[in-house]
């Protein structure tokens, strides 16, 4: 995607007012080389995730259904790995709104987070958003973990771990996450890269793998 310096200015302005890290640019390489600190994606790639987002979240849109509020649906990309998490009445909006949502450009994978049952309280939005600071307030102590490495999603007790890791600290991660208060369930829905940096080759998928690890009856899945 070519970047215009109107458009890397609106995100990197955003970035600083959302309280992401300070951004640091390697003015020689471009803006594709540069990244918030912790960060493996670099600024276009984060910015190709935002898009993705919005096409998204206007996908959402165009149901008139939703429109009327009778769901509530919120997406987030990493590395074009996009979810979609919420509640919905209907079994054909979820169904539907992962078909249209795997044809966007931009997305390698989606995982389709939605469940059939009336929107969550107030209250239990409220916890949600706690778990979620818990969880990354975790991550600052923790010894190998960057809090700007991995985005935290928490929907109805359901945590979702989305980043570029390697496989021994997006392990990590997600047993910090299993051990917080209030957790029900962990999902990954990570970009695995090795110990160069390299990314592993994944296929795909559109659901999550059956292979599941259990620690005090958390559940914690892999995609």
């Amino acid at each position: 995607m070519k970047i215009t310096q109107l458009a890397l200015l609106a995100f990197l302005s955003s970035s600083v007012l959302s309280g992401c890290a300070t951004v640091l640019i390697a003015g020689a390489a471009g803006a594709g080389a540069a990244s918030v600190v912790g960060e493996r994606r670099t600024v276009g790639v984060m910015i190709d995730d935002s898009a993705i987002e919005s096409v998204a979240k206007d996908e959402i849109k165009s149901i008139d259904e939703i429109g009327f509020g009778r769901s509530n649906i919120g997406t987030t990309s990493v590395d074009g790995v996009l979810l979609v998490h919420g509640q919905t009445h209907s079994t054909v909006i979820k169904e539907n709104l992962e078909k249209t949502c795997m044809k966007i450009k931009g997305v390698k994978r989606v995982y389709n987070g939605l469940t059939i049952e009336d929107n969550v309280s107030m209250g239990q939005s409220s916890k949600d958003s706690w778990i979620t600071t818990k969880i990354k307030t975790k991550f600052i102590g923790e010894s190998g973990i960057n809090t700007n490495t991995f985005k935290v999603v928490t929907e109805n007790g359901t945590v979702y771990l989305m980043g570029v890791v390697t496989r021994s600290e997006g392990e990590r991660a997600a047993r910090i996450a299993a051990q917080t208060d209030g957790v029900v369930k962990v999902i990954k829905l990570y970009q695995y890269i090795d110990s160069s940096g390299a990314k592993e080759a994944t296929e795909p998928k559109l659901k999550p793998s059956a292979d599941a690890l259990t620690s005090d009856s958390i559940e914690v899945t892999d995609l």
